[in-house]
């Protein structure tokens, strides 16, 4: 498959809904707890898979949420990354890649037509600081229902009267 920009942009911002949604409780797995779902596209046949990653003890701004994509030739490649603050990573001392702060890996078509398929392009946001400011954007950057977001995730929407 040639691979575009437009093409790997198109399946992640194609309207989605939860086909088996996540577990009502995330599941403790060593030094993180861990969800998935899977998705399919309202207007194709393509099916997407979510996972969700956020560490345990005292490193919560740790986490990872991606979405990976079902290829017709049975491989799941991942297109989108969301990350927290997990510290810097020195991949390559010449060609630093900023790992440091809240940032979002994405795929590329250069990267994935030469078959590289872990997104290595890195942006620094501002759209999220936490875990569940990083879900609701997630949610939203790649279109899922807002029904299912609502009904499997609705705490993340709730407004608070008062503040704790």
């Amino acid at each position: 498959m040639n691979y575009t920009e437009e093409y790997i942009e198109t399946l992640i911002t194609c309207r989605k809904t939860i086909i088996e949604p996540p577990m009502k409780e995330m599941k403790f797995e060593w030094k993180h707890k861990r969800n998935d779902m899977k998705l399919k596209s309202m207007d194709t046949d393509d099916l997407f898979y979510v996972f969700m990653r956020i560490h345990t003890e005292d490193f919560q701004e740790n986490f990872s949420i991606g979405l990976l994509h079902q290829s017709l030739e049975g491989s799941r490649n991942l297109l989108i990354r969301f990350n927290g603050n997990h510290g810097q990573i020195v991949e390559n001392p010449i060609t630093t890649n900023p790992h440091f702060g809240y940032h979002i890996h994405k795929a590329t078509a250069k990267n994935m037509n030469n078959g590289i398929f872990e997104p290595k392009a890195v942006e620094l946001t501002n759209e999220y600081a936490s875990f569940n400011e990083a879900l609701k954007y997630f949610f939203k950057r790649i279109n899922i229902n807002n029904t299912d977001t609502y009904k499997h995730f609705g705490h993340l929407f709730q407004k608070k009267l008062f503040n704790d």
